[in-house]
């Protein structure tokens, strides 16, 4: 434990090079997390929304009196909109992620931190995360909501 509080020269060679390869393989991680999350996640969120609009949109065009179905419609805009705000924000999240991996690595190889402060902060990127899960709630949320006003315009038509 005394190691801690050393800087990468101060370490053995072989503690340091463990160190040094554990931060590239949480840099590597974090890249492709991003990656990864950022796919499925705004993928589906788009999928769901782009459905709803373009099923109201079938529906408005095949029947007669049908303004009604701008409610439904309205509501999965709101969600493609949520949907590409969220895609920005976990884009910035992941970015923030990746950069402080990299400012730790490099810190950590040039003698600048201790093995203890190489340790990732708690709250990195603590309100972009908050904004983005609210954006991908928003946008499932109007995916609900349109899809039940949907279903109950339908049934006022019916």
């Amino acid at each position: 434990m005394a190691d801690m509080n050393k800087k990468a020269s101060e370490l053995d060679l072989k503690i340091r090079e463990k160190l040094g390869s554990t931060l590239i393989a949480q840099r590597d991680d974090a890249f492709e997390r991003f990656i990864e999350a950022n796919e499925k996640l705004t993928q589906y969120n788009f999928l769901v929304n782009a459905g709803g609009a373009i099923a109201t949109l079938a529906f408005i065009g095949s029947e007669k009196g049908t303004y009604l179905a701008m409610g439904p419609l309205m509501c999965f805009v709101i969600g493609l909109v949520a949907t590409g705000v969220q895609r920005r924000f976990l884009f910035n999240f992941f970015g923030i992620l990746y950069n402080d991996v990299i400012r730790r690595l490099r810190g950590f190889l040039s003698d600048e931190l201790t093995w203890q402060e190489t340790r990732p902060p708690q709250d990195l990127g603590k309100w972009i995360g908050k904004l983005e899960r609210w954006s991908g709630w928003i946008a499932q949320v109007a995916f609900v909501v349109g899809v039940l006003l949907g279903a109950f315009i339908i049934g006022k038509l019916v």
